[in-house]
C-alpha cells in the first residue's frame, strides 16, 4: 500500500489535470490488471467496466472540495459507486486525498471481489450466515479520521460494535445476487453525528437506525469511522 501511494502521488504531481482519468488506469495496472480504454471507461479482460468522476462539493476562499466518483459495472445495468472527498488549497491537493481515500478505503474491495486480486493486509475474506444461506463477504479496513486513535484506545469496545453491525446485516432480506455496503459513524464532544449506511448506493433505513443505535465509544475529540464490504451472490 505504502509503494502504491507513493506512485500516486508521484503520477498526481506530474500530470496535467486533463490527465487524472489516466491514474486509475495506472492504478490497475500497478496490481498486474491489464485494461484499455474504450471512451470514458476502462475495460478489463474479465468484462468488467470501470468509471470514474470528479465534481466540486464546496468552495471558499481558502480550500475547495472535491468528490471522486469510482463507478464499477458489475451485472446488466448494476453499478457500484464508491465515492471519496478530498479537501485542499488546490484542485490538485483535493484530488489526490480522494483518490487516497478511495485508495484506502475501497479499492482492494472491489480488487478482491471482483478481480480476484486478494491482499489480506487489506481485506478479509468471511463467511456470514443469512437467513437465505451461508454467504462470503469481502470486508475493507475500518477507515477512521480525527483526533482519537479509535483502533488502540477503544479497539475491543468497535470490534464488539461492528460485530452487532454484521448480526443486523444478515437479518436484511437480500435476494441472491451480489450486494455491497458502506457504513459512516461520527461523534464528537457534543455527542453522535450523522450517520450513514447505504446498500446498494442507496440508503438503508433500517441499517441506519441500527448503527446510530449502537454504543460507539464516547470521546471528546471527533473521530469518524467508515467501511465498505461486499456480500458475493448465494452461489459464490
Amino acid at each position: 500500500m505504502r509503494r502504491l501511494l507513493a506512485r500516486l502521488r508521484r503520477l498526481l504531481s506530474s500530470q496535467p489535470a486533463t490527465s487524472r482519468k489516466h491514474v486509475l488506469e495506472d492504478i490497475f495496472h500497478s496490481h498486474g490488471l491489464e485494461c484499455r480504454l474504450e471512451g470514458e471507461l476502462l475495460a478489463f479482460a474479465n468484462g468488467r467496466r470501470v468509471g470514474s468522476k470528479v465534481h466540486e462539493t464546496q468552495r471558499n476562499h481558502e480550500t475547495i472540495s472535491l468528490q471522486f466518483d469510482v463507478e464499477l459495472e458489475v451485472e446488466g445495468n448494476r453499478v457500484i459507486c464508491e465515492s471519496s472527498i478530498g479537501a485542499g488549497y488546490t484542485r490538485e491537493n483535493a484530488l489526490s486525498v480522494a483518490i487516497r481515500d478511495f485508495c484506502l478505503q475501497s479499492f482492494h474491495v472491489l480488487l478482491a471481489a471482483f478481480f480476484d486480486q486478494i491482499d489480506l493486509e487489506q481485506v478479509e475474506q468471511e463467511w456470514w450466515e443469512f437467513a437465505s444461506g451461508r454467504r462470503r463477504v469481502t470486508v475493507g479496513c475500518l477507515s477512521t479520521r480525527g483526533n482519537v486513535d479509535l483502533k488502540s484506545k477503544f479497539g475491543e469496545q468497535v470490534f464488539d460494535r461492528w460485530n452487532e453491525l454484521k448480526l443486523a446485516v444478515c437479518q436484511l432480506s437480500l435476494d441472491e445476487k451480489v450486494h455491497w455496503c458502506r457504513f459512516y459513524f461520527c461523534q464528537d464532544q457534543e455527542g453522535r453525528g450523522p450517520s450513514e449506511f447505504l446498500l446498494d448506493n442507496e440508503e438503508c433505513e433500517s441499517m441506519e437506525r441500527r448503527l446510530s443505535e449502537l454504543d460507539w465509544p464516547a470521546s471528546e475529540a471527533f473521530y469518524s469511522a467508515r467501511r465498505f464490504f461486499v456480500i458475493h451472490p448465494l452461489d459464490a
